[in-house]
């Protein structure tokens, strides 16, 4: 593993952003989780590939640490964000005047992305988090009766946050539903998935 291979492969997949983790492992995706942290100093393990380079690390604890590159290329597409920490997507899904999701709910007009989404919905102890006309946030414990699932291309409006991933659509819900089996050794299953635009 190097940084130009985990790069490469990130960008062909359609992802704006490449990780990598203990010198070999590479990860991708389009916005950080909500629990990441910049500026740690535990990234000094070499890369598997080029001892000169530093391809994340661990700490005297075990912890894991990431090296991280944001490609400011033109051609990454908006995608959808398939896994927020425990909450994989579940699917978009019909949405009205009486939402899919209405326990709660925040707009963020300038700063909307699936992580901040999701990590508002856990804080508020929610098993369901949705998005909704790229500015709108909702939780809730249940998935109402009368929405029902929905071609995803009803829910392709970029997040006002993050151009990069989708955010609902109109009278259409993106949602997340925690799934703690969704996570293994604490990696989501869904990443590193094809990540094929619509179209």
């Amino acid at each position: 593993m190097t940084i130009e291979i985990c790069q490469d492969y990130c960008i062909h997949n359609y992802y704006g952003l490449a990780a990598v983790e203990n010198g070999d492992t590479c990860s991708c995706g389009n916005g950080l989780q909500s629990y990441s942290a910049l500026g740690q100093k535990s990234c000094n393990a070499p890369c598997a590939g080029n001892s000169s380079e530093i391809c994340g690390g661990k700490d005297a604890q075990g912890n894991t640490y990431l090296s991280v590159w944001n490609s400011t290329s033109t051609t990454i597409i908006p995608t959808f964000v398939k896994q927020v920490g425990t909450y994989p997507r579940l699917g978009c899904y019909t949405d009205s005047d009486k939402h899919a999701l209405s326990a709660t709910s925040y707009t963020n007009a300038t700063g909307m992305s699936a992580e901040s989404c999701v990590g508002y919905c856990i804080t508020k102890n929610y098993d369901y988090a949705g998005l909704s006309d790229a500015k709108t946030c909702f939780c809730d414990t249940k998935l109402a009766q009368a929405s029902s699932l929905w071609d995803d291309v009803r829910c392709t409006k970029t997040c006002s946050g993050n151009g990069r991933e989708f955010c609902g659509g109109d009278k259409a819900m993106l949602i997340y539903k925690r799934d703690e089996s969704s996570v293994v050794n604490g990696k989501p299953k869904a990443q590193n998935e094809d990540n094929t635009p619509l179209g």
